[in-house]
């Protein structure tokens, strides 16, 4: 550099010794990035390979971006710039001429192919890992977000009047309205525990709704702030297998929805059989008897059943996807304190020097960021899942206690509540791990060599102990596995105080009886 000529392959030579390619991937930018506001070594530089052909581009592609191209579009991005001969040893070399050329028109070639070059090996970014979870939740009016299908986060934008909106206020009108119909319902028939459970879950997805909107508003911002992190963590690359993970989760646990819908409807046809005088009033009478708030009030129609079935299937999908929704960015944020704690335990009893525990400050203060702005984006969505499993956990149990019609009614009840308290779990335990990998660095830093410790490892020891970074309930409570814990305690009296409520009361007729209309 005293020469004002720039050693270009010595630091790409670094890369053989990093295991990461998004790490790889970085400092290729770096070295890019470096190289457009340099004076460029006008001496031969030879590709130091084993290959001896224009095949050292994907020699050095192995561990650079795992990706031949990449190399080939820094060559090509250069290409203005110099000239490529053959020599007589076989071995390529590249010869810088003309470097008076235009930096704009430089910047501007490199900037495209980095930018092809992040879309092509950034499956496993935030933004276009939720691409296909956020598509789906589109599909039950959920999540209008615009501008999902942009490369990055900055073609995110919100706007009130697009149709995913106009879904959404559609949705909400009509859980507002069927709301109404269970209120002049129960008002007319007499309350009881039983008849809150049409008005507790339609007013849960209403509110499920509005939450999806305000997430809708808050997420291009947050999703662009996730993205600076990414990009400016360096020493860590994108999450591995990101992508996978969230398409893996997604899948299941709708399809575990799925089956669990389709079982309550085929529940209540034979619940509804007893109510039919022939097999072609079947359907009439499933419809009667599951919407009662409905058709209590107006006549039957066909058209108006059939639509209140498609718009319920899709609310309760909806009612599903909140949870989803909360694993998958758990496991966004756990993937980037794991990613942390794994760099961190390669050090671990040995003597760094004070530049790599500022680094690491820094890194993990990022991730600390992170996590309040994800808490402060799904604690309302946090403290509704929350509320809505136990609710539903307890009117399971309740149902417990009374006898099955048939043996029908006994499997499809023991799948929907392991299916509820499975569901509820995962939510729970996503979460909470968190808390623990953020809590994880302790054990490292703990570990530092008295001749290596430092302000900085002082610094970034008070805030793992001090700070708790974990997703809340609107600050109520902080999910952790001792709120597993507290909830399992709470339900398990629940079901005692059910027992002896049941014993006494000897009430036996919910589960064996029909009404019909």
């Amino acid at each position: 550099m005293a020469d004002g000529r720039w050693p270009i392959w010595p630091m790409v030579d670094m890369a053989d010794g990093i295991r990461s390619p998004g790490h790889k991937c970085s400092m290729l930018e770096q070295l890019i990035d470096t190289a457009i506001y340099s004076t460029i070594d006008a001496r031969p530089l030879r590709f130091r390979s084993q290959s001896t052909n224009f095949s050292a581009l994907d020699a050095r592609a192995d561990f650079l971006c795992a990706s031949s191209a990449v190399v080939q579009s820094l060559y090509r991005a250069f290409a203005m710039d110099k000239t490529i001969r053959d020599v007589d040893d076989g071995e390529t070399q590249l010869f810088f001429l003309d470097r008076a050329k235009s930096r704009a028109l430089r910047r501007k070639n490199l900037e495209n192919s980095l930018a092809a070059r992040v879309w092509r090996n950034g499956e496993d970014s935030l933004h276009r890992a939720t691409k296909p979870v956020i598509l789906l939740a589109r599909c039950f009016a959920l999540f209008p977000v615009v501008g999902i299908s942009s490369q990055d986060a900055s073609g995110l934008h919100f706007r009130w009047f697009s149709r995913p909106m106009i879904f959404s206020f559609f949705i909400v009108g009509y859980s507002i309205l069927i709301d109404l119909f269970t209120v002049l319902r129960t008002l007319k028939t007499g309350l009881t525990y039983y008849n809150t459970v049409d008005f507790v879950f339609l007013a849960s997805l209403a509110c499920i709704y509005v939450l999806f909107i305000q997430l809708a508003i808050k997420w291009p911002q947050f999703a662009y702030e996730w993205e600076i992190v990414e990009k400016h963590s360096n020493m860590f690359g994108y999450t591995r297998h990101l992508a996978k993970k969230f398409k893996i989760l997604t899948f299941t646990i709708m399809v575990l929805a799925l089956i669990e819908h389709v079982s309550s409807i085929a529940t209540k046809v034979v619940d509804a059989l007893p109510c039919t005088r022939n097999d072609s009033d079947i359907i009439e009478a499933y419809f009667l008897n599951s919407y009662k708030h409905i058709f209590t009030f107006i006549d039957y129609n066909a058209v108006i059943a059939f639509s209140v079935a498609l718009i319920t299937f899709i609310m309760s999908c909806a009612w599903n996807f909140m949870d989803v929704f909360i694993i998958v960015l758990s496991v966004a944020m756990t993937d980037r304190y794991r990613q942390f704690n794994q760099l961190l335990s390669t050090v671990n009893k040995k003597a760094m020097p004070v530049s790599f525990w500022r680094t690491m400050r820094e890194a993990y203060n990022q991730l600390s960021y992170l996590t309040k702005l994800l808490d402060e984006l799904l604690s309302p969505i946090v403290l509704l899942s929350f509320a809505n499993n136990l609710y539903f956990i307890c009117l399971q149990l309740l149902n417990s206690l009374k006898p099955m019609a048939s043996t029908w009614h006994a499997t499809y009840f023991v799948y929907s509540f392991s299916y509820l308290v499975l569901r509820t779990m995962a939510v729970s335990l996503y979460a909470a791990s968190i808390y623990d990998q953020s809590k994880q660095p302790k054990a490292v830093l703990y570990s530092v060599p008295s001749e290596s410790y430092c302000t900085e490892v002082a610094r970034l020891l008070n805030q793992v102990t001090s700070d708790d970074l974990a997703l809340t309930g609107c600050r109520f409570f902080s999910v952790t596995r001792t709120l597993v814990l507290t909830v399992a305690g709470t339900i398990v009296t629940y079901e005692i105080v059910l027992v002896q409520f049941n014993a006494v009361s000897g009430d036996t007729k919910r589960n064996t009886t029909v009404e019909c209309i």
